[in-house]
């Protein structure tokens, strides 16, 4: 798996969830911090090139700046 970190606008969380859970099989996206709104994108690897283009396409609407660069390992208990 790879692991994608984003500080996102708080009010856009539920909805960044739906719109990448709706990607059915290619990625799941986790709330790691609530209170400083990071999320978590855990992205099955044949996929990686659709969600990260998906995620440029959504990044300045939704406030999304990636903070950490280990991809290959989670932040969370998920």
């Amino acid at each position: 798996m790879i692991y994608l970190f984003f500080k996102v606008k708080k009010d856009c969380i539920h909805l960044l969830k739906g719109i990448f859970e709706s990607y059915e099989g290619m990625c799941i996206l986790s709330t790691v911090d609530r209170d400083q709104a990071i999320v978590q994108f855990t992205i099955a690897p044949d996929f990686e090139k659709d969600i990260t283009g998906a995620i440029d396409e959504l990044k300045d609407e939704f406030g999304m700046r990636q903070v950490y660069t280990d991809i290959h390992h989670s932040l969370g208990k998920f």
